[in-house]
């Protein structure tokens, strides 16, 4: 084992013993080695000896003999032999509960400390919201196959608020986000801005594309993100939720927004963005709200106190410069805002 590896195992057990509280059986385990214990998951995991022996590609009697020295060093049985394999004890429970949080700590640390390599490679947890998982998801996968393939992206779309919250957990390296809550933990850099629009089919707005003032979009029957979502909450800062009109309906899901928006059942809040295509296509229309203009901006938002890979940073870069070529282009119809 080697002196971090060492350290690393010490912490982790010096912290399971503080949860543990009463239980005399942990200060013991620091006399335990990593090889111990992956023989005695193989046993819990497998119920046999013989099936343990076979997945660490070992003879039985070397299982049994691990087993044995655990046994020894613990001062306690860990398991109960009999014709159908083996059972864990109450004691055994327990050291199973720990040597796997210890082994995984180590595979954890071990992965954490070689991204910080010279080579940007590794995991790095992204979140996007579904308008932009919908603009720049596929240019994005595209660059990084083509840029960085050692990198392995791991992708949640969700709603901004969801995507906040994960964030601040810990879940995600990097999430790109609509108006994030004001909250210290967060390093949040303005990427884009959007303005938003009252959008339904053609025939819902009377086939006009002319800008509309906000008090008249409360004329219209309205199918709005979640209250918590970005749109529905620009509404009710300007203190007109009593106003809205009781045939709304809220949906936590772009899929189903979008597809009550091609229906006709109803009108929504969104930018172009958005629906792009649909209204490409003639499909819907977009009719841009003024008095007063009401906006979204995008952006790019991580945890301040958790240091980034090169991979993590690798990934940002990437991203930032497949939505710069998407507003470039005209693809998407926003305002660049990053510097």
């Amino acid at each position: 084992m080697t002196a971090f590896a060492r350290a690393e195992w010490c912490a982790i057990l010096d912290q399971s013993s503080a949860i543990a509280g009463a239980n005399r059986t942990l200060p013991r385990m620091l006399k335990l080695g990593l090889r111990e214990l992956r023989y005695f998951l193989a046993i819990a995991d497998a119920g046999a000896l013989s099936q343990a022996a076979r997945t660490m590609n070992v003879a039985q009697s070397a299982v049994s003999h691990h087993l044995a020295v655990l046994e020894a060093k613990l001062g306690v049985p860990l398991d109960e032999r009999h014709a159908r394999g083996v059972t864990l004890t109450a004691a055994g429970h327990r050291l199973h509960q720990h040597a796997r949080a210890i082994i995984a700590a180590l595979a954890r640390a071990e992965g954490e400390v070689k991204a910080f390599s010279e080579e940007p490679a590794g995991p790095v947890s992204l979140g996007l919201s579904h308008t932009v998982t919908y603009r720049a998801a596929l240019p994005l996968m595209r660059a990084l196959k083509a840029e960085r393939p050692g990198i392995m992206l791991g992708l949640i779309e969700a709603m901004s608020v969801p995507l906040a919250g994960r964030l601040l957990a810990g879940d995600l390296d990097l999430a790109m986000l609509y108006n994030p809550p004001e909250d210290t933990r967060l390093s949040c850099t303005a990427i884009l801005e959007e303005d938003l629009h009252l959008v339904g089919r053609p025939d819902l707005l009377d086939d006009r594309q002319e800008p509309i003032p906000f008090a008249e979009v409360l004329d219209y029957p309205l199918i709005m993100p979640h209250p918590s979502e970005t749109s529905r909450s620009l509404i009710e800062n300007f203190y007109l939720r009593d106003q809205l009109p009781h045939r709304i309906m809220e949906f936590d899901s772009l899929f189903a927004i979008t597809h009550a928006l091609a229906e006709g059942i109803g009108c929504s809040v969104l930018a172009k963005s958005t629906v792009r295509e649909a209204l490409e296509s003639g499909a819907l229309t977009a009719r841009r709200i003024v008095s007063p203009e009401v906006k979204r901006t995008l952006y790019a938002a991580a945890l301040r106190d958790r240091p980034h890979t090169r991979a993590a940073k690798e990934l940002r870069r990437i991203l930032l410069a497949v939505l710069a070529d998407e507003v470039s282009s005209g693809r998407w119809d926003a305002r660049w805002l990053a510097s």
